[in-house]
């Protein structure tokens, strides 16, 4: 994976301008995270949204849903922050986290909104295509082995997930990311993500290390104090960064 592709998974995207066309609104905080379920392009489907107060990093956390039988590739998102009369207060973008959404399954998203005026009522979500040029061929063909979590303090909420990543290819592969999406166990909900990057080739039939080191989020409604995040971790083969339009 080449930095610029990283660059581009992480990167929070700020818009001038943005065209209200149709897609799911839902209301500002206080309003239930689950939401009815609505269509918000390119095959997905709203499932639920949080928006976390902080002074300096507000953010929005929730899951897009693929409800047909067969994969969907994964779209960032467009989200407008507007008022009842229409103003809009501020845009922002979210990139997926991974490249497919499989057929039933759900895919978390997070956007930090700090610089969105206060004063919305409402957002808007856009599901716009988006091209992740990685090899799925060669992706197939990697496993994630030997996993270990670590709290680095207790009661820190900060977590080191390390393992190996096997490479069941015959070839070589460069830059392989270790992407690592954390969930509450016992509702199955999305809590954040972390990533690492081997930056180095992985021979043929050999494995390497990976380490990330990232803090899910935990204030979320119904989380329990003490209980450990489920971290998820897949690898992947990048070729070059993606990119999108809607």
């Amino acid at each position: 994976m080449v930095i610029r592709y990283l660059s581009g998974l992480i990167m929070v995207l700020l818009i001038g301008v943005f065209a209200m066309v149709p897609g799911a609104t839902i209301a500002q905080p206080g309003a239930t995270p689950e939401v009815e379920r609505v269509l918000i392009g390119q095959g997905v489907e709203l499932v639920w949204y949080e928006l976390i107060p902080d002074e300096s990093f507000p953010l929005l956390i929730g899951e897009i849903h693929n409800p047909s039988d067969a994969p969907v590739a994964a779209p960032y998102l467009n989200i407008a922050f507007s008022d009842d009369a229409g103003n809009v207060y501020g845009t922002t973008t979210t990139t997926p986290i991974l490249p497919v959404i499989e057929a039933g399954e759900s895919m978390g998203f997070m956007a930090h909104i700090s610089d969105v005026d206060e004063g919305w009522t409402t957002a808007q979500f856009i599901a716009c295509s988006y091209s992740y040029d990685f090899d799925p061929n060669a992706t197939a063909n990697l496993t994630v082995t030997d996993v270990e979590v670590r709290e680095r303090e207790r009661g820190s909420g900060f977590y080191t997930v390390s393992g190996w990543v096997e490479n069941g290819n015959l070839q070589a592969v460069p830059y392989v990311a270790v992407i690592i999406p954390a969930y509450d166990p016992q509702n199955g909900r999305f809590i954040g993500w972390g990533w690492d990057v081997i930056s180095t080739e992985v021979p043929g039939e050999r494995r390497a290390a990976f380490d990330a080191s990232f803090a899910p989020t935990l204030d979320l409604p119904g989380w329990i104090e003490d209980m450990e995040p489920e971290f998820r971790p897949t690898a992947l083969v990048s070729v070059v960064s993606g990119g999108g339009s809607c």
